[in-house]
């Protein structure tokens, strides 16, 4: 198993929490792993992406130019990245704020802004989008995605917890 994903957005939407909780959750299952996030200066509102690659062998670099798993939270992620999807590649991209998405088999489109508000926590579209991900990739165990969600919040209060699990949750039943 070698395994590159790729979660792109504006910064404040998650993308570098998506990646901890992908790294956490793969520390059980999988033996090499690298997280590689990057970030513009002004963090919140500028860009922001996040490369994981798992593996079971030594990883020679963290950065990949072939992604297999893709998360597109914003146009302009999309409209970045999309190119480095592998053939076989999952790509599961936010269409509440994607108005410009390719006719391509290979992107699975969430509404995932919408739902997260409709849940009452708008911050949570890059949960909704991982549980997804969760649902169409078995690399990773539900279960340990869950616990890396509640490792990321721990020391906040439970309904944000719960919250946030509740948008993971309800991304599984969407795809």
């Amino acid at each position: 198993m070698n395994k590159s994903m790729l979660f792109a957005g504006t910064g404040g939407q998650g993308v570098v929490s998506l990646g901890k909780i992908v790294a956490t959750a793969a520390l059980k299952d999988v033996p090499y792993i690298t997280y590689y996030p990057s970030y513009g200066a002004e963090v919140r509102g500028g860009t922001a992406n996040c490369q994981i690659v798992l593996a079971e062998k030594e990883i020679a670099s963290p950065v990949s130019e072939v992604f297999d798993i893709i998360l597109l939270l914003n146009q302009a992620s999309l409209d970045k990245f999309i190119g480095q999807a592998s053939p076989t590649a999952t790509i599961i991209v936010n269409s509440t704020i994607c108005s410009k998405i390719p006719d391509d088999p290979r992107i699975i489109k969430i509404d995932a802004s919408k739902i997260a508000i409709d849940l009452n926590n708008p911050r949570g579209a890059n949960l909704v989008m991982l549980g997804a991900m969760a649902k169409l990739d078995t690399t990773l165990s539900v279960e340990n995605l869950e616990l890396a969600i509640k490792d990321k919040f721990k020391g906040k209060k439970d309904a944000v917890i719960a919250g946030n699990l509740q948008c993971f949750q309800k991304g599984q039943d969407l795809s």
